[in-house]
């Protein structure tokens, strides 16, 4: 029999991760060293949890979820060039979350809440239908990033959130830190695994983990109530606080730099297209999520 105290833990994770939210659509371009944002448009605008952005490979597509009436929550995929969204995932009793195109380039891999609270990868066709269970002995993934066809890194729930890496099919977790936080990124230059690292010590750090050296490096501190961050193409940070845009440069910046305020409210989670043309961002009203 599963023991109860599971569940229990994972419950206020759950309800914690549907605020009342909407994603932006901004154009990015560049004078110089300095990014141009612009021409934001609210892609999702209706009452309800819409969030967890994440582009196509080409760049002309962003994947997201959107709780329905009854709670749970769905992929969607909105289109760049028409405006219009399409439900990829139609399921009972099962919510999705974190879709990413998966290194195969034909399916969507999510985070599924299967019907005894357990939290696995599934793979969806990439045009949508049904899906495909990928882990079955790792069952209580939060977020996860792929830094290989087969391996990937993940935030694993518990008595004390971690980043584990393994391959899917072999599914034998290694334990690479400690208190992180949510975000789990692949750094575009040279595949290294990114994240924040979190204890009772502040300020929190981003870090990174490359899978050949196996090294853990400290990149920059983030700011100040903040832990959701994105790539640029170039290896640049961006990072939200409030309704203003930070970027930090490594190796060229020694603290982040303001790009100013978007002009669309308050926004925590970010996703930026892999040509750089395009930046999404997560809305919130009142107490950030």
């Amino acid at each position: 029999m599963r023991p109860f105290v599971l569940p229990l833990l994972l419950l206020p994770f759950l309800l914690m991760a549907q605020p009342d939210t909407d994603i932006y659509l901004l154009s990015v371009s560049s004078q110089g060293d300095q990014l141009v944002l612009s021409d934001s448009k609210n892609i999702t605008p209706r009452k309800g949890y819409d969030n967890q952005p994440c582009f196509t490979p080409d760049g002309k597509g962003l994947l997201y979820v959107a709780a329905q009436l009854d709670g749970q929550t769905e992929v969607y995929r909105y289109d760049l060039g028409s405006g219009s969204s399409k439900r990829l995932t139609q399921t009972k009793k099962r919510s999705e979350y974190s879709p990413t195109v998966m290194p195969d380039g034909e399916h969507i891999s999510v985070v599924v809440v299967e019907e005894d609270s357990s939290q696995r990868i599934w793979a969806v066709p990439l045009e949508g239908g049904a899906g495909k269970r990928l882990t079955d002995k790792v069952e209580f993934i939060g977020y996860y990033a792929w830094y290989h066809k087969k391996k990937m890194a993940a935030f694993l729930l518990g008595d004390v959130f971690t980043l584990q890496c393994f391959h899917v099919k072999k599914q034998k977790p290694q334990v690479l830190a400690e208190n992180i936080g949510r975000a789990v990124q692949i750094r575009p230059t040279d595949g290294a695994v990114s994240f924040v690292q979190k204890g009772e010590a502040t300020p929190w750090k981003i870090r990174s983990w490359h899978p050949k050296t196996k090294d853990i490096q400290d990149i920059v501190p983030v700011l100040d109530g903040s832990e959701d961050y994105c790539w640029t193409p170039e290896g640049h940070l961006l990072m939200g606080k409030g309704s203003e845009l930070f970027r930090f440069r490594p190796g060229i910046d020694q603290d982040w730099q303001s790009l100013g305020a978007l002009g669309v409210g308050d926004f925590y989670r970010l996703a930026m297209s892999p040509d750089g043309k395009n930046l999404a961002v997560v809305v919130f009203k009142g107490d950030k999520p």
